[in-house]
């Protein structure tokens, strides 16, 4: 329709023009009647026009005659030309679009620049602000060299010698205290003088002298079946195998520790075990990660990598050549790259003495200063033990469960790592054993101990109550609805416990001491103590548990004895005793580790 509208206004243009032109060819000038007459301006005759017949009929005006004269070839006339002013069309505008396809080619055009000398403006200090979100980790710790002082005159050490009692020791002069006078206005009536009479007695009472035995168990409580709480403490357990304590190993954050390994025996992994548990119950949750000093392990990337997941690392070093390999500043890097956050712990583990002294070389001559923290370095060497104390050990960490096929050769790593498996194997297998008739409340955040510890804790109680009331031992042939209105797991009261045990109304609490430590057991009474006075708890933990708090069990436990301790309550230990599938008292559990210690006492005094 644009293009149809376009044409005809270009056709009416073009009809336009072409009448002005024909207006011009027929123009007729005319002539003045006298020659002093002014010439006039010759009138356009319009073009002709063609008309209907109807336009025709129509009435013109008449026209005007026109008079021309004749004039001589030798006479000159003034003609007047008119003067015709075209104006130019109006043009008219139509809707323009630009083609986004055209392509502007672009050039470019290099420019020279003169070089400018610019002098450093000078600035001036207005004021300083202090970053408040800057943290110090640590304080530096740097040595401080005192100087030496020369002393003049010998310095004496005193000794311990004995009183020499043929000394004679003068006698002082005595002398009369000088006392005041004092003058009052009353006389005073003169003081009666008392007379004391001494009397002596040399008769002599015999005392009864009691052995060291007894001496050390008098004033002691005993508990059911007779044995005695000793109040003289357990010798760390960790600190008697490896040298170094738990405590020590617990309250560390960053750390190095250095292992020399006993040849072709595997004690790391003993170690291993422990190290771990102490640091769960800091709050550490997450495996060790198990590295080689190799290129593909001990590069910065792999290093980044698992950083974030993991916080114990465990090193192998088999020989001292892999040591020459690794450049000093690369294991530096790698070390400043752990402890950057402040925390991790990091174990070198060799078999070998050459290879132990040159790693130990290697981190002491880190500079540290650079990272701002020092972490702790310990020095680990295992005692060597016989076969029966290997797996005595390996039994008493793990619930007194049977290993077999052991034999008198057998490693300490594969000793330990039976004895692991046959605990889990064991527990797995009461729970399984329960888990169709007597499936037990679980809390959200309840870890995999705590669940099999459970199920324990009822197969302990199923086999009390087929003693005590002649329960059948099938047990698809229990009535499990009564079982159910005997035991209770995680009931509905405050506190609640994990197993409640109707008939006696006794609260067992199984406890980990994951992310408390032995707080956790404490806070756990206090909660008893004021909200259940009178009540009987039960506290069940895992053999490795007491194993790591001996000593606290053992004090906590003779302080309820006595009744210094939660005297509201009625308190007793137990922990797992796999071999014979019970509840285990502490008291029995001391025994058992007392006599292991002994033995290693004995192994020590004959090295």
């Amino acid at each position: 329709m644009s293009e149809q509208r376009d044409k005809a206004k270009e056709k009416s243009r073009y009809h336009k023009e072409r009448k002005v032109r024909e207006r011009r060819k027929d123009t007729v000038i005319q002539s003045p009647t006298k020659a002093t007459q002014t010439p006039q301006r010759v009138k356009e005759e319009s073009p002709e026009i063609k008309v209907s017949a109807q336009s025709k009929a129509r009435k013109e005006p008449p026209k005007p005659e026109e008079k021309f004269k004749s004039l001589e070839k030798s006479e000159k006339v003034e003609v007047v030309i008119p003067t015709v002013l075209i104006t130019p069309p109006t043009p008219e505008y139509t809707q323009v679009k630009v083609d986004s396809g055209y392509y502007i080619q672009r050039r470019q055009q290099k420019v020279k620049i003169p070089l400018i000398q610019i002098d450093p403006p000078i600035f001036k200090f207005q004021r300083m602000l202090l970053n408040g979100e800057f943290t110090m980790r640590e304080k530096v710790r740097v040595p401080v060299r005192f100087p030496r002082l020369k002393l003049h005159s010998p310095v004496f050490a005193i000794t311990n010698s004995p009183l020499d009692s043929t000394v004679n020791i003068p006698s002082l002069p005595k002398h009369s205290p000088n006392t005041p006078r004092t003058i009052v206005s009353q006389s005073r009536e003169p003081q009666k003088k008392i007379s004391l009479t001494l009397t002596s007695s040399h008769e002599v009472n015999p005392i009864e002298v009691k052995t060291t035995q007894e001496l050390e168990t008098l004033g002691l409580p005993e508990t059911d079946n007779g044995s005695v709480i000793f109040e003289r403490e357990f010798p760390d357990f960790v600190e008697t195998l490896f040298g170094v304590g738990s405590n020590e190993l617990k309250e560390t954050n960053a750390a190095i520790i250095l292992f020399r390994d006993i040849k072709n025996e595997g004690y790391i992994h003993l170690f291993e075990k422990f190290l771990l548990r102490l640091q769960r119950e800091k709050g550490k949750v997450g495996k060790p990660k198990k590295l080689t000093l190799s290129s593909e392990d001990w590069n910065r990337e792999e290093v980044e990598r698992w950083l974030d997941e993991e916080r114990i690392i465990f090193v192998e070093v088999a020989n001292k050549e892999i040591l020459e390999k690794l450049a000093r500043q690369d294991l530096a890097d790698r070390l400043w790259t752990i402890f950057s956050r402040g925390d991790g712990i990091v174990v070198f583990y060799t078999e070998d003495d050459g290879t132990f002294s040159k790693i130990n070389e290697m981190i002491q001559d880190i500079n540290w200063n650079r990272l701002g923290l020092k972490p702790e370095i310990f020095k680990v060497v295992p005692r060597e033990l016989p076969f029966n104390l290997k797996v005595k050990i390996s039994r008493i960490t793990y619930g007194l469960v049977p290993i077999p096929d052991v034999a008198p050769n057998s490693k300490m790593s594969w000793i330990i790592n039976t004895a692991e498996k046959q605990y889990l194997k064991a527990l797995k297998r009461i729970m399984q054993m329960y888990e169709p008739f007597f499936p037990v409340k679980a809390t959200d955040d309840e870890s995999m101990e705590h669940i099999l510890a459970k199920y324990f804790i009822i197969h302990s109680l199923i086999k009390r109550i087929q003693r005590e009331r002649d329960l059948q031992e099938n047990l698809h042939e229990i009535e499990w609805d009564k079982i159910r209105e005997l035991i209770e797991t995680e009931p509905e009261t405050y506190p609640r416990p994990d197993v409640l045990y109707n008939p006696k109304n006794e609260h067992f609490e199984f406890e980990t001491l994951f992310g408390e430590s032995f707080r956790k057991i404490t806070n756990k009474l206090n909660e008893y103590s004021q909200a259940k006075p009178e009540a009987k708890v039960r506290v069940v933990v895992e053999p490795i548990t007491v194993l790591l708090h001996l000593n606290e069990f053992k004090r906590q436990l003779a302080g309820i004895k006595k009744g210094k301790l939660y005297s509201n309550l009625d308190v007793e230990y137990y922990t797992f005793d796999l071999s014979k599938e019970r509840l285990m008292t502490l008291e029995e559990f001391f025994k058992a580790t007392s006599e292991i210690v002994k033995e290693l006492n004995k192994e020590h005094d004959k090295s």
